[in-house]
């Protein structure tokens, strides 16, 4: 009995160490993080041979290489880390790669304020770039080409986004060739598999070449890879706000 007794009690002590580490440690891959609230669960043997059975993980106002996300909770499994040296206070480190899924919500706010990074304002611009190349939709025929720089050539600023419902409404100044000009996009977004977005029924409501208070569509869906770490299960939005739930591998 007493020593069934120890046992549990140094599994919880070091269930709370790792609990402990655990959050200095994510706190370290993040930019910003709010009310983070971690639970290790495992069982003895496998807790004192360096394996987490499971993590659960809740944050607000999370900053993770500057993409801005409102509200997490997740659930990682097998998480095996160095036990020895985090005993002896030493920074916990993920020795092995880990599934975690859960799910992320994203306000258009916090979106808005990822599109200000670097990375992804040139991702946006170049894919503006290569939609405004298309041809206008088989039911627009003789309408003329939207004319454009090429897409090394252009710049984007004042990048917003709207959610509108279940439509994505983007919209900056596009610089063509030294003139700035104010371009407007809609679509819808689905999944097409769990590894790719699907922009669909794509309308220009303002662009270069195009009269004002005209609109055009374009001629095709367009898909965005998500790589092979991120399955995405389920996409939903709403007015202002984008839900999802997903599974993603992380590697240390």
């Amino acid at each position: 009995m007493e020593a069934e007794t120890a046992t549990a009690s140094r599994r919880q002590w070091i269930a709370k160490v790792l609990s402990s580490a655990l959050r200095l440690w994510l706190k370290t891959q993040v930019e910003q993080i709010a009310d983070l609230q971690v639970e290790v669960q495992s069982g003895d043997r496998r807790l004192l041979s360096g394996v987490i059975q499971q993590v659960s993980l809740s944050a607000q106002q999370v900053v993770y290489q500057g993409l801005h996300l409102t509200q997490l909770n997740l659930v990682a499994a097998n998480i095996r880390v160095n036990l020895g040296q985090v005993l002896r206070g030493k920074p916990l480190r993920i020795l092995e790669p880990i599934p975690i899924t859960g799910s992320v919500c994203i306000q258009v706010t916090d979106l808005n304020a990822s599109l200000q990074t670097p990375l992804l304002a040139e991702a946006v611009t170049a894919f503006l770039g290569t939609l405004l190349n298309q041809p206008p939709h088989p039911l627009e025929q003789g309408v003329q080409p939207l004319s454009i720089a090429a897409v090394a050539d252009l710049s984007l600023r004042q990048l917003q986004v709207e959610i509108a419902g279940d439509r994505v409404i983007l919209q900056g100044l596009l610089n063509n060739a030294g003139e700035e000009i104010p371009v407007e996009l809609e679509t819808g977004l689905t999944l097409r598999s769990p590894q790719e977005l699907q922009l669909t029924h794509l309308r220009w409501l303002a662009a270069p070449g195009l009269d004002p208070g005209v609109s055009r569509m374009q001629s095709r869906h367009f898909s965005i890879d998500l790589g092979s770490e991120v399955e995405l299960h389920q996409l939903r939005l709403e007015s202002g706000v984008i839900h999802c739930q997903a599974k993603l591998t992380v590697i240390p």
